[in-house]
């Protein structure tokens, strides 16, 4: 053979071998994957210890000590879960990243999500065990006073009594139900909710509670298909019923339901006005749509749409935002500081405006667009309302929830029957608590936010090898083989600063890194002018201009996280601040229902380390505005 084909022949296997390696590499790359350990350091408040969390890209999972005395799992965005942490309370965040497999990855993230279902199927079931123990308590005694919330009714009614259908004065009743009244028995034959409405209030009257199961039993924990609890139904019964009869009736939605931006904002421009316009004949057929549902639930959604329909038709009309209120009803409205009252009106008409723009922008307005604009303008509208009386703005719901309060109907069934399901509820709540102790209960040593984070961790790795590879392995050589090491749920690791040492030292980590908490930031940013008189200045509470004491935090003098050698000292001057507000709290304690003197105590709790050279205070910064509308507390009804 010639020696040029020997050299072509060497040059092409060498090559094949170049690209096979390279194409092993390029795999092996594809599959390795990472997601975050997060250690938050302590400050004074909530998790004063520190704290813990997963991260998987945009997405943090982590558990909360709650007031039930369980731990519960929470998913945030990164970008809020930094901003509550990093910034508000002032915690620097420091985070490993574990290499992983690609498909363990996906399988860890699908983990905490089936054990955030599971957990919020419990706690509904909770619920659902303790609002049915009081509607039946109601009904077995026929007790006119006893009452239900409905969601959505509240648009319509302060108070519902399902034994009459009252209707409005000819001059107050809505031209707009009566339109989709005509347009459901043009379809459906006149009649068409009358006899929808004696169907339902059938159903409601001859409800049997469940014979077999109680609810939030276990076999039917995870179960899609289970049946609906007995107050479940019911209650859907009722606000269905309560819908067809304000659509019956031609029922108004109440002023004081609705807020409006007339005078206070710019007018609906051309595109909005259209894009409204669109919004209403969709609300229109969604209301159709919903009379002829199958869906158990369909009452809520029907009253929503009838009542934005208002809304949006107010907003044609006046050329103004006007949207149905989601303020939460006798909440505890939150102070806003008068420095911060211009940052907040600037910032929720630029929140409106946005909403705005993407409500015109949709080709076709759905539903997202429309509630974001809708909360936006609930969160600039309690600005606004703030400024001719007090700074104070209260949480908004996730979607329109407005109760009203309902009587009950009177029951089919027997006192006795009803009593008898009374008495399983009772046995059924108690073995719900009794499961959720065994499960969730928050110990302090062994079963807090660090060491749940590892069993659920290792409890995964275990069952990804379990599932996928058929391989029985201890928890333990599991863990190693995906993790490159294994961390008990136990032992001094339930610290967090120790586990994230443990974390470091143990799994295989790619990189570390830390986030800056907001004062340490706000300093850097002032280095290129700063002197000794501002380091001084920024070194104590008196004079600090980037920090302004509020009632979340304690009274204290010094920043003692700024220097290792002068913190005992600064320690010392500031558990003598803690004595001096104990002392005022004293006093004050007749008015005061003993806030001082309470803060006293967690002031000096947090200085006494300082005298060690440990830093647990940073101070914090509950006022700093956020990313989402006007920053404020959102919660779920």
């Amino acid at each position: 053979m010639p020696v040029w084909v020997k050299a072509a022949v060497r040059v092409s296997g060498l090559l094949l071998r170049a690209c096979l390696c390279a194409a092993i590499a390029a795999c092996t790359q594809v599959r390795a994957a990472t997601f975050d350990f997060l250690y938050i350091e302590a400050n004074e408040g909530l998790a004063s210890g520190g704290h813990a969390a997963l991260r998987f890209g945009d997405r943090v999972y982590h558990f909360q000590h709650e007031d039930s005395g369980w731990l519960q799992l929470y998913r945030d965005s990164f970008s809020a879960f930094r901003f509550q942490y990093a910034d508000r309370e002032n915690r620097p965040i420091h985070g490993h990243s574990i290499q992983v497999d690609a498909d363990f990855l996906g399988f860890l993230q699908d983990h905490f999500d089936r054990l955030l279902l599971s957990q919020r199927r419990q706690l509904a079931n909770l619920a659902n065990t303790r609002d049915g123990l009081s509607l039946i308590d109601g009904l077995s005694k026929q007790d006119r006073h006893a009452l239900i919330d409905l969601q959505g009714a509240g648009y319509f009614r302060q108070h519902y009594r399902p034994t009459e259908t009252d209707s409005p004065p000819r001059t107050q009743s809505s031209a707009l139900l009566s339109e989709v009244t005509l347009l459901a028995e043009r379809s459906d034959g006149a009649g068409f909710i009358q006899r929808k409405r004696l169907n339902v209030l059938h159903e409601l009257l001859t409800l049997t509670p469940e014979s077999g199961a109680s609810p939030g039993e276990s076999e039917a924990e995870h179960s899609t298909n289970a049946p609906l609890p007995f107050v479940q139904r019911y209650r859907y019964q009722l606000t269905k019923l309560a819908a067809l009869d304000v659509l019956q009736a031609a029922v108004p939605p109440r002023p004081e339901s609705m807020l409006s931006l007339a005078g206070q904002t710019p007018r609906l421009t051309d595109a909005q006005h259209r894009a409204l316009g669109d919004f209403r004949e969709r609300l229109i057929q969604d209301a159709l749509r919903l009379l002829h549902s199958e869906r158990p639930d369909w009452g809520y959604p029907l009253l929503v749409v009838l009542a934005r329909l208002h809304a949006v038709d107010a907003s044609l009309q006046t050329g103004y935002p006007v949207v149905l209120s989601r303020l939460i009803d006798n909440a505890d409205a939150g102070p806003v500081p008068e420095y911060k009252f211009a940052a907040l009106l600037q910032r929720g008409l630029q929140t409106v405006a946005h909403a705005a723009a993407g409500l015109a922008a949709a080709r076709l307005p759905d539903e997202r667009s429309y509630a974001d604009w809708e909360m936006s303008v609930n969160a600039l509208w309690q600005v606004l309302h703030a400024a001719t009386g007090t700074l104070a703005v209260s949480a908004l719901t996730h979607t329109p929830a407005l109760a009203a309060e309902s009587e009950l109907l009177p029951s089919v069934h027997s006192a006795d029957a009803l009593r008898e399901y009374g008495n399983r509820l009772q046995n059924q709540l108690d073995k719900q608590i009794a499961d959720l102790d065994r499960r969730y209960r928050y110990r302090i040593l062994t079963h807090n936010c660090v060491t749940e984070i590892f069993r659920q961790l290792n409890a995964a790795a275990s069952d990804y090898h379990a599932n996928r590879h058929a391989v029985s392995l201890s928890e333990a050589e599991a863990a190693t083989d995906i993790f490159g090491g294994y961390i008990p749920p136990a032992g001094w690791d339930f610290i967090p600063n120790q586990a994230f040492s443990q974390v470091g030292s143990e799994y295989r980590i790619t990189g570390s890194y830390r986030i800056s908490p907001y004062r340490e930031r706000a300093l850097a940013a002032m280095a290129a002018n700063a002197d000794f008189w501002r380091g001084l200045r920024e070194a104590n509470t008196l004079t600090s201009g980037v920090y302004r004491w509020n009632e979340t935090d304690a009274v204290f003098l010094f920043f003692t996280q700024d220097s290792i050698w002068f913190r005992p000292l600064q320690g010392g001057l500031n558990l003598a601040a803690a004595a001096g507000e104990s002392l005022f709290g004293l006093f004050s304690w007749p008015w005061d229902d003993g806030r001082h003197l309470q803060h006293s105590l967690k002031g000096a709790a947090v200085s006494l380390p300082e005298l060690l050279f440990f830093n647990i205070r940073k101070g914090s910064f509950p006022d700093l505005l956020g990313d989402g509308p006007v920053n404020m507390a959102v919660n779920t009804p």
